[in-house]
């Protein structure tokens, strides 16, 4: 792993206007960088630059990455069932692709870019259950969602990005991303029990993962320092998941056919390897530092 200074460096943030992305800008201009969004909405940041744009708009896309020195790519649709389905494949898909593309021609050095926990398939689709807990980035796909397979092009167009234009990338698949802190983290609290009572086999696929969004932020400026392989995205999550019970216990609950690997307690249901590897990242704020009684009951009651 290599690491470069990104003081003073001009990067622009898709999607600056986002849950992440205005945690993103924020840090960006924290370390002294010259950060412009580009979202159809304000980021309303001090310090940042907003400039108008969407990623159906090449001629926009172009206008905007020209100069920079990196892009951070967050912007997007940013779940299933929020548009259509084609809309949200459009979007997702192609807009990368215009990222990426317009990225390349303007001789920019690097492209951070959001990719997703969902890049595997196995959370929404529910097609089938991980080979093994904790799962890494190689566990094999299976698709039953559009969200999903979106991901999944996301991450085999930086493969051809980089090949073909020589375009230096990183992906990050991020998992369920709040402001854990907010509202003394009640807010955070009442939507993982719901998660955990509605549909508790989702909740298992996805490693009972979460990252609090400042730490997505400290994930994406690490990714930018650093040299990685452009695909497959890099699974940044908390080390230890929002339940109270320790792992083991609950994939023998929800996911009793399912192999267990190495865990220890609370440990992640997600191989965090890489992210300690390539990007030298650990989450920080976690859900039992804001308070141990805001952990959930696997069964998801209060």
């Amino acid at each position: 792993m290599n690491s470069r200074s990104i003081g003073g460096a001009r990067i622009v943030v898709t999607g600056g206007a986002g849950l992440i992305g205005r945690a993103t800008v924020a840090a960006l201009r924290d370390l002294g960088c010259e950060t412009v969004s580009f979202d159809r909405l304000a980021a309303n940041v001090t310090g940042v630059r907003d400039q108008p744009g969407d990623l159906r708009d090449a001629g926009a896309i172009r206008a905007a990455v020209e100069g920079a020195d990196a892009v951070v790519h967050l912007g997007g649709i940013p779940g299933p069932w929020i548009e259509d389905e084609v809309t949200t494949y459009a979007v997702n898909a192609v807009g990368t692709l215009a990222v990426f593309a317009a990225a390349a021609e303007a001789g920019v050095e690097r492209v951070v870019y959001a990719s997703s926990i969902n890049a595997s398939g196995l959370p929404i689709g529910k097609l089938r259950a991980p080979s093994i807990v904790p799962y890494d980035e190689d566990e094999p796909p299976a698709f039953g969602d559009t969200y999903s397979l979106s991901k999944d092009a996301n991450e085999r167009a930086a493969v051809m990005a980089h090949a073909t234009w020589g375009l230096e990338l990183t992906g990050l698949r991020f998992p369920l991303v709040r402001d854990i802190a907010a509202d003394e983290g009640r807010v955070f609290a009442a939507h993982i029990r719901r998660g955990l009572r509605e549909d508790p086999v989702r909740q298992a696929y996805e490693g009972w993962s979460y990252l609090d969004v400042h730490d997505a932020a400290r994930a994406v400026v690490c990714a930018l320092r650093c040299t990685t392989p452009p695909a497959p995205g890099i699974l940044v999550a908390a080390p230890t998941t929002y339940l109270r019970e320790n792992t083991r216990e609950a994939v023998a609950r929800i996911l009793p056919d399912v192999p267990v690997g190495e865990l220890e307690g609370r440990q992640v249901g997600l191989d965090l390897t890489r992210s300690s590897a390539l990007l030298d990242f650990r989450a920080e704020r976690l859900l039992e530092y804001v308070s141990p009684d805001l952990l959930a009951p696997l069964g998801g009651t209060p």
